[in-house]
C-alpha cells in the first residue's frame, strides 16, 4: 500500500502484514543458523551472491556484503582454499580479479540449499500435523499469488557502476539500493528459494 493511497487496509490485513513480516525475518535467521556443513555464516553469504549475481570482484563483494574489503579478502581467501571460488585477472585491469563459483562451489551452495530445504520440512513435520501443514500450504498459496502481481511503479534495474568495477561485462553491480535506498541485505539474511 502507498502512502498516497486514498484507500486503507483493515486493520486484519495490517495485523497480517505486520506479523508476517516478523515470521518471515525471525525463519530468515533461522534458516541463516541451521548447520552450514561448516562454512561460516559470511562464507555461506559470498557463495549465495556469487550465485545470484554471478561473476564479481573483491570490492564490490564487500560493498554488497556491507564490509570491508580487508575482510572480504579473507572471506575470498579461504573459499578459494576450499575450491569454491575460481578467481582469473581482470582483462581490462591485470590488478583486479574477476571471482566465480567453481562447479564444486555451484554444487555446495545446491547441497546446502537442499539441507536446509530438507531440514524445514522434517521440522514442520514434527511440529505440524496434516491439517496444519494444509493450512500452511494454503496461505502459501494465497501469498504466492499476491507475491506474483506486479507492484506498481517501475522496477528497479540493477547497473553496474561506470569506472569502479571490473570491466568484464558479465559482471554486474550489485550494490544498486533498494527503493529505500538501503543496499540490499546479505544473502544470508535472505530466504533462499
Amino acid at each position: 500500500m502507498t502512502g498516497e493511497s486514498t484507500q486503507r487496509a483493515s486493520d486484519a490485513a495490517q495485523a497480517a502484514a505486520e506479523e508476517l513480516a516478523m515470521v518471515v525475518r525471525r525463519l530468515i535467521r533461522r534458516l541463516g543458523s541451521a548447520p552450514t556443513g561448516g562454512l561460516t555464516p559470511a562464507q555461506r553469504s559470498v557463495l549465495l551472491r556469487l550465485e545470484k549475481d554471478g561473476a564479481s570482484s573483491t570490492t564490490f563483494l564487500a560493498i554488497a556484503e556491507g564490509v570491508r574489503s580487508q575482510s572480504m579478502t579473507a572471506t575470498l581467501k579461504s573459499l578459494d582454499a576450499l575450491g569454491l571460488i575460481e578467481r582469473r585477472p581482470d582483462p581490462g585491469d591485470g590488478r583486479r580479479q574477476i571471482i566465480t563459483l567453481s562447479a564444486q562451489g555451484r554444487d555446495r551452495v545446491a547441497r546446502d540449499r537442499r539441507e536446509r530445504r530438507s531440514w524445514l520440512a522434517e521440522e514442520m513435520d514434527r511440529r505440524f500435523g496434516p491439517e496444519q501443514l494444509a493450512t500452511i500450504n494454503e496461505a502459501l498459496s494465497l501469498l504466492g499469488e499476491l507475491a506474483d502481481q506486479r507492484p506498481p511503479g517501475p522496477a528497479r534495474p540493477v547497473a553496474a557502476d561506470p569506472g569502479s568495477g571490473p570491466s568484464d561485462a558479465s559482471v554486474r553491480a550489485v550494490t544498486a539500493p533498494s527503493s529505500g535506498g538501503e543496499p540490499s541485505p546479505p544473502a544470508h539474511e535472505r530466504l533462499s528459494p
